[in-house]
């Protein structure tokens, strides 16, 4: 495994290790090399592990770290209320469907029940008609045989 460490300075070891702007201005003017000025300077302070906080470190940074992750908290719990508005929405749709589903089964049923009884009915008025007719034919032969006797 190999073990890779963070390098970190404070702030004071960051501006002592960036020459000074006037400085370089002027060496530009002046003919001076960049390197002359940079051996002017003290030497850059030794690395530091980071596995321990250090208190020198700015907290405009960890101000920013927890700006963003409260960000990303409040997007995940907006996130959550949104998915269960969505829940709920869902469930009230499917109670909604399935009180229609209810309602229209019943409907169904009542029509098949109509259609039924109609049919039924049909089929009674049919063998009505067709014993009228027979009783009617039976009283003309009735009618013809006494009268042509």
């Amino acid at each position: 495994m190999s073990d890779s460490k963070s390098i970190s300075w404070t702030w004071t070891e960051l501006i002592n290790a960036v020459p000074d702007a006037e400085e370089v201005l002027s060496s530009i003017f002046n003919g001076e090399n960049l390197q002359e000025i940079q051996s002017q300077q003290s030497p850059p302070p030794p690395l530091q592990n980071q596995n321990t906080i250090n208190p020198q470190l700015p907290t405009v940074i960890l101000l920013e770290e927890t700006e963003e992750e409260q960000k990303k908290k409040k997007i995940l719990i907006k996130n959550r209320a949104s998915a269960a508005r969505s829940r709920a929405r869902k469930l009230e749709r499917i109670k909604f469907l399935e009180e229609q589903v209810e309602t229209l089964k019943e409907e169904n049923a009542k029509l098949k029940r109509i259609i039924l009884e109609e049919t039924l009915r049909r089929r009674c008025q049919k063998i009505q008609v067709e014993m009228i007719k027979e009783t009617t034919a039976k009283k003309l032969k009735e009618q013809r045989r006494t009268v042509s006797s």
